[in-house]
């Protein structure tokens, strides 16, 4: 299993009007990291081969986070489904070396050209460790 990491630091623009880290932001952080992860492994012909789409999120928030904590973002494939890439990502708090928020979003895969589901190619899951 392949995972990818991102650490970042809690700043004004990621609160709310009461101070927290919401799961709006949560989510923002999952798709971007899952974006992230896919530019980062896949070649460059995979890039043009899929287009992606978010099907579904949920996310469980376990622990509030406040400005200027330090975060670990971290995201793998769990398994892919004809043309459905579901996703994992755990966001932790560094400094009280505990999980903050846990995600799972599930991505659909689509011909660029078409926009028509696309099977997940067996090179495209060997890519992530699936």
């Amino acid at each position: 299993m392949h995972r990818y990491s991102i650490e970042l630091i809690v700043e004004e623009k990621h609160l709310d009007e009461n101070r927290h880290v919401n799961n709006i932001i949560y989510l923002n952080w999952a798709q971007y990291i899952s974006g992230e992860h896919w530019k980062k492994v896949a070649t460059q012909q995979m890039l043009l081969d899929y287009a992606w789409v978010v099907s579904r999120n949920e996310i469980d928030y376990l622990k509030q986070l406040k400005l200027n904590d330090q975060v670990c973002i971290t995201t793998w494939i769990e398994k892919c489904e004809k043309a459905t890439s579901i996703r994992v990502i755990e966001i932790y708090n560094k400094q009280k070396n505990e999980l903050a928020a846990k995600a799972v979003i599930i991505w659909y895969a689509l011909n660029p050209k078409t926009q028509k589901p696309l099977r997940i190619a067996e090179d495209v899951k060997k890519l992530f460790g699936v």
